[in-house]
């Protein structure tokens, strides 16, 4: 029997708000072959709200300049005292010895097994201080263009990839896509959790679930068989959609029932997120039907410490968010690793914006360069690039850190766009020329000569990630 669009969307659920669709009509050549990143896996972390660089990779001394001595100067009853601090290495720029916030042990071991590469310094020009505009620059890799219709960078790379329609090649955990997926060529599924992923049955007749998966099938087969493409396009899209919802989570808690157990003496919202991600991984690894996801987002909130930011100390708000964090990442690379999948793993930690030098009361503002953390068992582990400059006389009109990427500086900051730059072209297998053109494309617009961009003077082969062997 025929049906229409409208009755076709309706009587499937793709009118919800689970599966972002692509916009057909607006890409009509959406690429079905594609260029995949093999066998890895990129998982990415937003530590959403701002976290406090500053607390999170600390001066422990002075070195051959003011570190410490500036930190103490502007941290009184938020300072981290030198002797609790989890020593990391020396800084680039002045020596001085730099350590980690007590609560991130489980980084710390990270650390010292060479799988964490902590990037100082991370940022970009002329930075945004609302939460909106700084997310909206980190998660489309533009921070210079303001226009809300830009996509996701790692929306652009999947398109770049040759994903399309039929296939489900990220996952988002959270009730909404996040915008650094978005696109218009392939499908991505947003789901809080995986026992949610599945189609509207009526739980009060279980017995008539079968006719009722059985109608869904026959309903996206007739539709894949029009000749319109919209509905053929929905058609093949609920098919992979359906098959995927029967599959993400199947057989990881009776395989791996102790890690199951792991994340659930945890207990804490990041356990439960990567736990998630983990399932899909497990799905995929062991050849599950239907089950290609690659890439992963995941979003930890809570990080806007304007008052209550508190001590390091147990209990204290952003040493929780911190422990929290830092021991559901390492339970969830070591997960990883038991599965046989951890030098296929490369975990990507960015938050909005660091804070304040100064501190406000018990808390901080909204500041701006900050650390990224990349984890993985292929990284070239380590401490890379200088601490960001906190000397006073040094700091901007808002008592932030300031960006220049001018090569005489031993403060020279990071730009963001480089990290992703060296991820896309090392890991997911990116031409340069197509990161630029496609991805990370530079904004026309002209800065200070000491700025980004400005001469195509990028860097797409830092030494956190390096070349993939042969």
């Amino acid at each position: 029997m025929a049906i229409t669009r409208r009755q076709f969307i309706t009587r499937t659920g793709l009118a919800s708000g689970g599966l972002l669709v692509p916009a057909w009509l607006a890409n009509p050549g959406v690429r079905e072959a594609r260029a995949d990143i093999g066998n890895r896996y990129l998982v990415v972390i937003h530590l959403d709200g701002g976290n406090d660089g500053l607390n999170t990779v600390t001066p422990i001394d002075d070195g051959g300049g003011t570190l410490r001595t500036d930190y103490e100067g502007a941290r009184d009853n938020l300072r981290i005292p030198a002797g609790s601090l989890l020593p990391i290495g020396a800084d680039s720029a002045t020596g001085a010895q730099l350590g980690l916030n007590p609560a991130l042990a489980g980084v710390k071991a990270l650390f010292d097994a060479g799988r964490c590469a902590i990037l100082q310094g991370c940022g970009y020009p002329e930075p945004r201080l609302s939460h909106d505009g700084s997310k909206r620059a980190w998660q489309t890799g533009h921070p210079i263009v303001d226009d809300a219709n830009v996509s996701g960078w790692i929306g652009d790379s999947l398109v770049s990839l040759g994903y399309g329609g039929t296939n489900i090649p990220a996952v988002n955990i959270g009730a909404i896509i996040a915008p650094s997926f978005e696109q218009t060529a392939t499908s991505v599924i947003a789901v809080q959790t995986l026992d949610d992923l599945g189609f509207a049955y009526d739980l009060d007749f279980p017995a008539d679930d079968a006719a009722k998966r059985a109608c869904f099938a026959t309903l996206y087969d007739e539709a894949s068989a029009t000749e319109q493409n919209q509905l053929a396009h929905l058609g093949s899209t609920g098919a992979a959609a359906l098959v995927a919802s029967e599959s993400f989570a199947e057989g990881y808690e009776t395989a791996r029932a102790s890690w199951n157990a792991a994340y659930d003496d945890l207990d804490t919202a990041p356990a439960r997120d990567l736990r998630e991600v983990a399932k899909v991984i497990y799905g995929v690894s062991t050849g599950a039907p239907g089950m290609e996801a690659r890439f992963f987002h995941v979003r930890l909130d809570g990080y806007d410490t304007h008052s209550s930011q508190g001590l390091a100390v147990p209990g204290a708000r952003h040493y929780e968010l911190l422990r929290a964090f830092g021991d559901a990442l390492q339970l969830f690379h070591d997960d990883c690793t038991d599965m046989g999948v951890g030098d296929e793993l490369c975990i990507l930690v960015w938050s909005d914006f660091g804070r304040r030098i100064q501190q406000n009361g018990n808390g901080t503002d909204h500041g701006s360069l900050a650390p990224m953390f990349v984890v993985g068992g292929s990284i070239a582990g380590g401490l890379y690039g200088a601490h960001p400059n906190i000397t006073p006389g040094v700091l901007d009109m808002n008592g932030n850190t300031t960006y220049s990427q001018a090569p005489a500086n031993p403060w020279r900051a990071r730009d963001f766009r480089d990290v992703y730059g060296t991820i896309l072209k090392h890991w997911c297998g990116l031409t340069e020329g197509t990161i630029l053109s496609q991805v990370l494309t530079p904004e026309p617009v002209s800065f200070d000569p000491d700025l980004y961009w400005v001469d195509g003077n990028h860097g797409f082969d830092m030494a956190f990630l390096p070349p993939p062997g042969p």
